[in-house]
This record gives structure tokens, C-alpha cells and sequence, in this order.
């Protein structure tokens, strides 16, 4: 075994550069996903400020990571002796002895002032243009900053400290204008990164006001007019979240950057980028022209809880509906290899990814989990200090928003519960190869933490510093009373009906568990069964599919449509169905699923069963929905209000477009002003309270295209209305393939409650 030496050193300047390239690089090329021996190599400790260890070549090729072993885990094929869980009743109540020592307690110099963050933090990585001010430029925040300085203002959550980057912002905006009329774009792009930068600054360290909104909004504005100009630029693209339920968004906005070879003949290995608690879609310029270089593709998506992530930040399950959303888009799209793709959670989101690593282990290649904290980091004896560590505000209050709690102190108490990998079981499972990176000294996610996953799951390779080595991992971190395994890794299974050439392919996504759940599915395929059966009184059994499309029940509902050129017989559609029933009571798999139907050596249909009635948009089933009696209705009714019921409520609206629009921008234009209308109307819900009353009546949003919702008959809409409002009137378009400028009303039951208007240019 070749070895090399991971250095770690006190100089500030030598952490400049990471060993995040030279991992990903070797993580795509199939380099650190490798097969390899466990190691557990140490070497003796120098010097007082520097220690050498001695590393795997195959692990890691790169040296001056300060503080930050290297922990890899994987799978080994040997068998392994199978560890008896600890129980609850044996497990030590003892206060955990954090690896930061003494730092622990300690109140960083930054948080006593404005001023004390930009002299003691922030304007050394300023004047360098590193994280967090990648893409940005010294003499643009020495401005801002002078300002806030003057002005005594010290609260980053406030206003006030947002509104001070504003006319800098402008300044620069305006100064792009006019190069990209001179046809500088260049320098267009240049300036345009600038402001994206202050924006991003401004809106630190959550969104939780208008002000802020308004600042995320002009940075995906500025920073979207940066990459337009480039070679390969970076493109959004809001998909359809076809796998949403309960509170979950009908749409995922992603960003996604490919090298300009990348076709359907020859797609590209890919990187899906997850995003963390103030670092967003825009913010990762550096990262995807590396991607770029090596002719790998990116993927970038935002976690629950922050941006114009969809999925229910309250709901521990909503990321594995999402991925598994996001993997369905990227393998309708062509133009990556699925079979080799990577994840890189980054901060807040090494969470998830250390839990896609194990909840879909089968859809990728590897994973790099960088600042992942999964159990500790939720401890209240750990909150309670990390508040005044290296976050340049106070931590909790973010972090506490970020899954859903109002009240910090009800967080620090319930959190770990709810959201812990160790307490819901998910670090029982086997998991993909996963790369662990993390600095010892970060006051934010305990180092412990990773250590933490050593004593779960698959048996894992790790070649830690003498420090980590001399601690004893199990003590760290008690095992939990194991979990039901329902998160198990998503993988398409082949299940087919003896005696005939029929079977399907089938995976099965965001599980549920409950009778009354489980019943549901069974009720609504038992009555499927019998719809069926009135088909082939009427037509036979080698009668087609009607338009190709078979769908039947609402929530849980089931399509079936025509594929590569075939078309579905009702015979081979009974059949479709029974796999699908005994599939899920065979191996009490139920849930969310997707399949494709094969007769023989063809596929010849594809289908889905789904939980809500929000419907996927998908070329091939002509929009799920009652899509297809809609469109009777309209053209037997010509312009009246149609009916589109909000799941699982006695609420729906009546909309009628008013005007259309076809092209392709403009549907991307209005779809992109609701789906943040919609991000905009779940934020001031979890601010004010769902329940609470929308202030002032109205709610309106957008220039051209706009929305405006407002009450109706004395009667008080809520947010949580709001919000499944607009994303009703985003599934009647998606459903009918009617967009464009629409009047509605709201009800909830017999009752008008409120009404709307949608405004589209022209």
C-alpha cells in the first residue's frame, strides 16, 4: 500500500484550498468508491502545532487540511459478526465529553459586535474572495460594512443590516446594464457576480422577512444574468416533485450545469450538489466550473427548510420524496449517467447526504458528506454553546427555522428526537460508499458526529489523526433501540404474473407503514380491478387503453400510459396491476412507486402510483389528472370556471383562464413567479403561524406575470389556504396543459372564502 502524509498545520493561509477536487475528482472517476482493505495506520505526533498520519493514496491525494481528518466508510463483501443493538436500559446517561475541549465554552470575539465580525472574521477572507465571499470583491463590502460600522447595527437577522447592501447592489447592477449594451460581457458577468455576492451576504443567515426574500430574489436574478453569458452556462429548470405529499410543493427548482457534449448519445457523469443552511443554488460558481473541467455534470438542489426547497420542513421523511423526484427528472433528462452519479451534502446538507446514502444506496455511486451532523449537533448541551461559536451569528435561531420550530427552546428539546439518524433508525441500514469530512475543531457540527457512524450499519474504513484515534468510539455515542426498517434503499425490482409473458419493473420510493395507509392502496386497486373488468365487458381483452392513458382514483391514484411506440391492451393492464398489488402485499413494500410494463422483451407501458392529487406533468401520460375530462368539460362548456379540488381537504378552487400562453419562456416565466409565490406564502406561514390570518387580506406577488389573492364574503384566509391555493392553481395548469393569466375563487365547502387573479404579459 502506497501512503502519503496528511499534514496539519497552523498556518491560516495554507487552508485556502480544501481536498474537496481531489476527492470528487477521484469520487466520479470511480477512485475512492473503490473496493479497498480497512486501514488503521498511525503515525507518532511531532511536534506540538504539527501531526502527521499516514493516509491510503486510493483514499485521498492531497495535503494542508487543517483540523480535518479524512473518514471513509463503505460496504465490505466478507461477512461481518452482526452487532446486538444496545438497549435503551443499558445505555449510560453521561454527559458527552466533546472533542473541542475547552474551546467548547468559549464565546467567539466576532458576536460582540458588527464590527468585531468584519475585523476578526470576516475581512481577512474577504480581501482573499473565499467562502463566503467567492465571487465577490473587497471594495464592495469595505462599503457596506463602514456603513453598518457607522451605524451601530449589529443584528444580522434584522432589516436593517439587509437593506444596507441594497445600494451597492444597484450600483453594480446598473454598471452591468451598461456592458452588456456595450456588449462587454464579460465584465458584465463579472459585475453581475459581484452583486450576487452582496445579495447573498445580505440575506445571511435565513430568510425570515420580507427583506431578506426580496435579497434571495435579486441574487438569483444577477446571478442567473452572470451565467447566461457563459461558455456552458448554469440553467434552472422547476420540475415536477412527482413524488410530493402532505405539505411538499408541486415543484423542485433545480439548477444544473453540463459540459456542451453532453447529449442523450453521450451523457455525463454527475454531481447532485446539496445545498445547506445559507449557501444556495446560486452560490456554488467555483465548484461547478471544477465539475465542468472534468467533464462532469451538476445537479444542484436546496434542503428542507431553506430557499425554495419544497419539500415539509417539518416532516423528517420530505428529502427522500424529493430525491427520489429529482432522480426521476434527471433520468427523463438523457444527459446523465445514472449509474454514475455522486452526491456532495455541504454543511447542513452533509445531513442528508449521510441519509441518501442509505435510503438510496442502489441510485448512486457514492457519497461525500462534508460537516454532516446527524445526532449530536442536535444535543441542547451542544446548542446551547454553539450559538457563540464560528457562525457569524447566533446559530440556533437559524438552524431552528430551518426545520420548522418558532421557538428555539421547544427545538433544542424535540429536535434530536424527530430529525436524529440514530433515533429514526436510518444509520441502521446498509449505505452506499461514503466519504466523511470534517474539522475536528468545528464548533457547529460536533466531530463526534462522525465518529457516531462507526458503531452503525454497513462496517466502515476510516484513517483518522492520533487524536481520534485515542478515542474510544463507542463510548461517544450510544447505539439506540433499533428502528423498523422502512427507509430501505430504492431499487428497481423485477416481479412478474406466472403463466404469462407480462411482468414489471418497480421501485418504490417514499414508503408508508400505517394500516389505514396501506388499506388505502389495497381499496383503491381492488376498485381499480373492477374498472377494468367494466372495460373488458365493453371492449374486450385485446381492447386498447382509451387516448392511451389509464387512471383511476384520487388519493392514492394510479397511472398507466403507452410507451416506446406501444400500446397497453387491457389484458396486459390487469396484469400491469396485479404485479403492482402483489408486489406490495409480497414484500409489504407500499407506497409511492413508478414501474414500467413489459410484454416479453418490450416495454410497452410505464406507470406510477402516487399519494396526492397534485399531478405530475409528464410528456408520456398526457399530464396526470382528470386531464382528459377536462378538456371535454371545456369544449362542451366553452370559457366556464372549472373545479380543482386542494387533496385531502373540503377546499377547491373554480379557475377559468382568461388568457393563454403557449411558448415555452413564458410557461417557465409564470410557473417560475408562482412556485415563489408559493415559496413566499410557506415562509410568512412559518412566521406568523399557518393558521394565522393573512395580513391585511391581500397577498400579492410578482410584477409581470403577478398574483394577487385576497378574502372574500367577510370571511379571513389563512396562510396554509394561501399556500394550497397557489399550488392548485399550479396543478390545474399542469393538469390541463392550460397556462397563462386566470381568475379563481376559493371555497371551502359551499362557502366563497377568497378569490384571485393571475396576470401574464399581454
Amino acid at each position: 500500500m502506497s501512503t502519503i502524509v496528511l499534514t496539519r498545520s497552523d498556518d491560516l493561509v495554507e487552508q485556502a484550498r480544501s481536498v474537496e477536487d481531489e476527492c470528487f475528482e477521484q469520487a466520479v472517476n470511480g477512485t475512492i468508491f473503490a473496493e479497498g482493505p480497512l486501514i488503521n495506520t498511525y503515525s507518532p505526533l511531532p511536534t506540538k502545532t504539527m501531526s502527521t498520519t499516514t493516509i491510503d493514496t486510493e483514499m485521498v491525494k492531497t495535503t494542508g487540511l487543517k483540523n480535518s481528518p479524512v473518514i471513509s466508510t463503505h460496504e465490505v463483501k466478507e461477512e461481518s459478526p452482526k452487532k446486538e443493538p444496545i438497549k435503551a436500559e443499558q445505555v449510560e446517561k453521561e454527559p458527552v465529553k466533546w472533542m473541542l475541549g475547552e474551546d467548547f465554552a468559549v464565546r467567539a470575539k466576532h458576536h460582540e459586535s458588527i464590527k468585531a465580525l468584519w475585523e476578526t472574521k470576516w475581512k481577512f477572507p474577504c480581501l482573499k474572495s473565499v467562502y463566503p465571499f467567492h465571487d465577490g470583491k473587497y471594495e464592495d463590502f469595505e462599503k457596506v460594512f463602514n456603513y453598518l460600522i457607522k451605524h451601530n447595527i449589529n443584528d444580522g437577522y434584522g432589516d436593517a443590516y439587509t437593506a444596507a447592501f441594497f445600494p451597492v447592489c444597484a450600483d453594480l447592477r446598473i454598471q452591468a446594464a451598461r456592458c452588456t449594451f456595450a456588449k462587454d460581457f464579460e465584465q458584465a458577468s463579472s459585475l453581475y457576480l459581484r452583486a450576487a455576492c452582496l445579495y447573498r451576504i445580505s440575506r445571511f443567515p435565513i430568510m425570515n422577512s420580507p427583506t431578506k426574500w426580496k435579497a434571495w430574489e435579486m441574487q438569483k436574478d444577477v446571478y442567473m444574468k452572470a451565467a447566461s453569458s457563459w461558455a456552458d452556462p448554469i440553467k434552472e429548470e422547476n420540475i415536477p416533485h412527482t413524488f410530493a405529499a402532505g405539505a411538499d410543493g408541486p415543484s423542485v427548482p433545480v439548477y444544473y450545469r453540463v459540459p456542451s457534449t453532453a447529449t442523450a448519445e453521450k451523457p455525463v457523469p454527475t454531481v447532485l450538489l446539496i445545498t445547506g443552511l445559507d449557501g444556495y443554488r446560486p452560490d456554488n460558481t467555483q465548484r461547478t466550473s471544477e465539475f465542468l473541467a472534468r467533464g462532469w455534470g451538476c445537479v444542484i438542489a436546496e434542503i428542507p427548510g431553506t430557499a425554495d426547497c419544497p419539500a415539509d420542513l417539518q416532516d423528517p421523511e420530505s428529502p427522500d420524496r424529493l430525491w427520489d423526484s429529482v432522480f426521476e427528472w434527471m433520468h427523463q433528462k438523457k444527459i446523465f449517467i445514472m449509474s454514475n452519479v455522486t452526491v456532495w451534502g455541504l454543511s447542513c446538507g452533509g445531513f442528508y447526504a449521510v441519509r441518501i446514502a442509505h435510503t438510496h444506496k442502489q441510485s448512486l455511486r457514492g457519497v461525500v458528506a462534508h460537516g454532516a451532523g446527524i445526532h449530536h449537533m442536535f444535543d441542547k448541551t451542544w446548542l446551547d454553546k454553539a450559538d457563540y461559536h464560528e457562525y457569524p451569528f447566533t446559530f440556533c435561531r437559524a438552524i431552528a427555522q430551518k426545520y420548522g420550530y418558532e421557538d428555539v427552546e421547544e427545538f433544542k428539546e424535540k429536535a434530536q428526537k424527530k430529525f436524529s439518524l440514530v433515533e429514526t433508525g436510518v444509520i441502521n441500514q446498509p449505505s452506499t460508499r461514503l466519504l466523511l469530512i470534517n474539522g475536528i475543531k468545528d464548533g457547529i457540527v460536533p466531530i463526534e458526529d462522525s465518529m457516531l457512524l462507526f458503531n452503525y450499519g454497513t462496517p466502515k474504513e476510516a484513517s483518522p489523526p492520533p487524536t481520534l484515534a485515542e478515542t474510544s468510539l463507542q463510548v461517544t455515542s450510544p447505539q439506540p433501540i433499533p428502528q423498523p426498517a422502512t427507509l430501505s434503499p430504492r431499487t428497481m425490482t423485477r416481479f412478474s404474473i406466472a403463466g404469462t409473458n407480462v411482468y414489471i419493473m418497480i421501485q418504490v420510493g417514499s414508503r408508508v407503514v400505517t394500516s389505514t395507509a396501506i388499506g388505502q392502496i389495497n381499496d383503491m386497486l381492488n376498485g381499480a380491478f373492477r374498472a377494468i373488468a367494466a372495460y373488458e365487458s365493453d371492449l374486450g381483452w385485446s381492447g386498447l387503453i382509451s387516448n392511451g392513458v389509464f387512471r383511476y382514483g384520487e388519493t392514492p391514484r394510479i397511472i398507466v400510459w403507452n410507451a416506446n411506440n406501444h400500446q397497453v391492451t387491457i389484458l396486459t393492464l390487469q396484469l400491469a396491476l396485479e404485479a403492482v398489488f402483489r408486489y406490495m402485499r409480497e414484500t409489504f413494500d407500499y407506497g409511492v412507486a413508478v414501474f414500467d410494463v413489459y410484454d416479453g422483451a418490450n416495454q410497452v407501458g410505464k406507470g406510477c402510483l402516487t399519494l396526492h392529487a397534485i399531478p405530475r406533468r409528464d410528456a408520456h401520460s398526457h399530464s396526470a389528472g382528470d386531464a382528459d375530462d377536462a378538456k371535454e368539460v371545456r369544449r362542451r362548456a366553452g370559457d366556464q370556471a372549472h373545479r380543482f379540488d386542494i387533496s385531502g381537504t373540503n377546499r377547491y378552487i373554480l379557475i377559468r383562464i382568461t388568457s393563454h400562453v403557449r411558448d415555452h419562456t413564458s410557461i417557465d416565466n409564470l410557473f417560475g413567479m408562482l412556485r415563489t409565490a408559493w415559496s413566499q406564502a410557506n415562509t410568512l406561514g412559518r412566521q406568523y403561524g399557518v393558521d394565522a390570518s393573512v395580513r391585511g387580506g391581500l397577498f400579492t406577488f410578482g410584477t409581470m406575470p403577478k398574483m394577487t389573492v385576497l378574502n372574500a364574503n367577510k370571511h379571513q384566509l389563512s396562510y396554509l389556504v394561501l399556500q394550497q391555493t397557489i399550488a392548485c392553481v399550479m396543478g390545474y395548469m399542469q393538469a390541463n396543459d392550460e397556462f397563462g393569466g386566470a381568475d379563481f375563487s376559493i371555497f371551502d365547502g359551499a362557502t366563497k372564502v377568497g378569490e384571485g387573479v393571475v396576470g401574464v404579459a399581454g
